[in-house]
């Protein structure tokens, strides 16, 4: 979530955003470790490093089929796909387990604007099949409409546990309400909240996305409404964090399926 400092989720090397930003890698504040068999959907998006550990976390993502992967604009947009791979199931920011996948091309929205976050959205296409299997790496269900002011979502990454603060080994999860986009625009005033936005958060804070979770799922069950975009730092009472619209942004999301299962 690009959070005002934005919470930007972007990442921090993967894409420093114009508005105030989740910072640039965060984590989930406020939640609890979790086990990639609870959500066997997330995956971590890192990039080439030059440290011992070559690969760096820098944004989540969910498996929407064997070949592709749903994205954060703000986590690719202009990077070089040959510096990333994403790891699968497994509940750890780091380490060797899981299942670890090049990535082949990055494609986000064409109307996807930096400065308001509109079109918050991308996909990856993997060099190789992912090992599809019953418990720790699953495709995910997208929504086809938003969820009601109230429902509560959970919200997983390895992103900061505070603003700006250190971001844990272990997934991340937590449960928070979904704010209208009205109450929402009010919170941000003046910046603008857009039909490709919902956001989530707690009336008293304390429970948030943060950097590093960028591009990560927010999700009812096993069905996925929103991805980590932007805010306001990280759990804070008084502003929400801003998550794309999967129902809204579904028709570009199917098309550019369609279109990357043909390469």
């Amino acid at each position: 979530m690009l959070r005002f400092v934005v919470l930007a989720l972007f990442v921090a090397a993967a894409s420093a955003v114009d508005l105030p930003s989740f910072g640039i890698g965060g984590r989930i504040v406020g939640g609890r470790n979790a086990s990639i068999e609870e959500f066997p959907w997330q995956i971590s998006l890192r990039r080439k490093t030059a440290d011992k550990n070559p690969f760096k976390h820098s944004c989540g993502g969910s498996i929407l089929n064997e070949r592709i992967v749903l994205c954060a604009a703000h986590c690719v947009v202009n990077r070089d796909p040959k510096q990333y791979v994403i790891v699968a199931g497994s509940s750890h920011k780091s380490g060797g387990d899981g299942v670890l996948v090049r990535v082949a091309k990055f494609v986000w929205h064409e109307a996807y604007d930096s400065k308001t976050k509109d079109n918050d959205v991308s996909l990856i296409l993997l060099e190789t099949p992912l090992p599809l299997n019953k418990h720790s790496i699953v495709p995910m269900t997208l929504a086809t409409e938003n969820p009601a002011a109230g429902d509560v979502v959970t919200i997983t990454g390895w992103g900061a546990l505070k603003f700006f603060g250190s971001s844990p080994e272990i997934l991340q999860a937590v449960n928070v309400p979904i704010v209208s986009n009205s109450e929402c625009a009010q919170k941000y005033s003046p910046s603008p909240i857009l039909e490709s936005m919902i956001c989530a958060g707690s009336s008293v804070g304390g429970k948030d996305a943060c950097q590093g979770d960028s591009g990560g799922p927010l999700v009812i069950s096993n069905v996925q409404y929103g991805i980590v975009s932007w805010g306001n730092g990280c759990a804070k009472a008084t502003h929400p964090g801003v998550y794309s619209s999967v129902a809204i942004l579904r028709q570009w999301i199917d098309a550019n399926i369609e279109k990357l299962m043909l390469e």
